[in-house]
């Protein structure tokens, strides 16, 4: 199994998921000729996982990227003719349905699944090469489900402070990202700063806190995704509109919230969320967006979740935000260690 995709699935499995890599799809003869690959051997998916509660099956594929300039956008869309064919089963329609058909009726078979699954096609990125709102909103087009190298370390960070697991992935978290935040003594046993990794400066900046002033109201130690929702209440209580945050920050585009006719609550305002988005063609993952009763915000008729796929680019949301909206008794800064 690779190494990339050992950690994908140790963060599925903590997320409830049962998780099987490199899994063969076993085509029949008739199938091979569909996708024009007549003397093709079995079909692997990287990890293909499965969730019970919800009938949910996962396929997901698993480019680390590492050492290369990361995914890009055009080996996607098809855009650039030139550019290696390494997402077949993202590009090539048919190759899709007739791979993840048989991958149903296969788990189905052998008793892996529940009958009848809801089947998601995913990629967990471990580098992307450009901007990743623009490749995020590709794929929130199609219906399918990104994990971007952001959504990677911060599953990552919780795996670290989770209990005892010895799984490789979990181990590793611990030792590097455990360490790092809080300063402790790691496998040299002695906190020397002249053996602390080069990548100490990142790891830092990646875990970021922040204070937020609100009015007479302050909270500190805010992380990235609190940090923004917490400054986007503020100003939806000083008169800013949902719609125009959504102007404000132009590389989210329309991705910044998602709404539903009426005061709703978590359950129903998913639940018309959903409706909505599949009149559209369209699939809508709640676990993208803050659909906590106390997180969703009433504005213009309608109710309004905040995206939580924030990461890299929070400072620059922040400081688009305050430009647009400037508040004398609202503020955002690091917080002091």
């Amino acid at each position: 199994m690779d190494a990339f995709e050992s950690v994908i699935a140790a963060i599925l499995e903590r997320k409830g998921y049962w998780v099987q890599t490199s899994v063969k799809v076993e085509l029949t003869k008739e199938q091979k000729r569909e996708i024009g690959k007549p003397s093709s051997p079995r079909w692997e998916l990287d990890v293909v996982a499965y969730k019970g509660a919800e009938n949910e099956l996962l396929a997901m594929e698993c480019k680390s990227f590492l050492d290369s300039p990361g995914v890009r956008i055009a080996g996607l869309d098809a855009s650039d003719p030139d550019h290696p064919n390494i997402y077949k089963l993202f590009v090539d329609e048919t190759l899709r349905r007739v791979v993840l058909g048989r991958l149903v009726s296969q788990m189905v078979e052998r008793g892996f699944c529940r009958s009848e699954p809801t089947v998601k096609l995913g990629l967990a990125a471990g580098k992307i090469h450009g901007e990743v709102a623009a490749l995020q909103s590709f794929f929130d087009n199609k219906g399918w489900t990104l994990w971007t190298p952001e959504m990677i370390s911060d599953e990552l960070s919780q795996l670290a402070q989770s209990g005892y697991d010895n799984s490789v992935a979990a181990v590793v978290s611990k030792l590097i990202l455990r360490d790092s935040r809080r300063g402790e003594v790691g496998l040299s046993g002695k906190a020397s700063k002249k053996e602390a990794p080069r990548e100490a400066a990142s790891t830092s900046s990646r875990y970021q806190k922040y204070d937020v002033r609100a009015g007479a109201d302050v909270e500190r130690q805010l992380n990235k995704r609190e940090t923004v929702h917490r400054l986007v209440r503020a100003l939806w209580e000083r008169g800013v509109r949902p719609e125009q945050m959504s102007e404000a920050v132009p590389g989210y585009e329309n991705r910044l919230f998602c709404s539903a006719p009426g005061r709703l609550t978590g359950e129903t305002f998913t639940k018309s969320v959903q409706d909505e988005y599949a009149r559209s063609g369209k699939t809508f993952d709640p676990r993208r967006f803050s659909i906590g009763d106390d997180e969703l915000i009433y504005s213009g008729g309608r109710t309004w979740a905040l995206t939580n796929q924030v990461g890299s680019n929070t400072e620059e949301m922040l400081e688009q935000l305050m430009r647009r909206f400037p508040a004398p008794d609202v503020k955002w800064e690091r917080s002091r260690r």
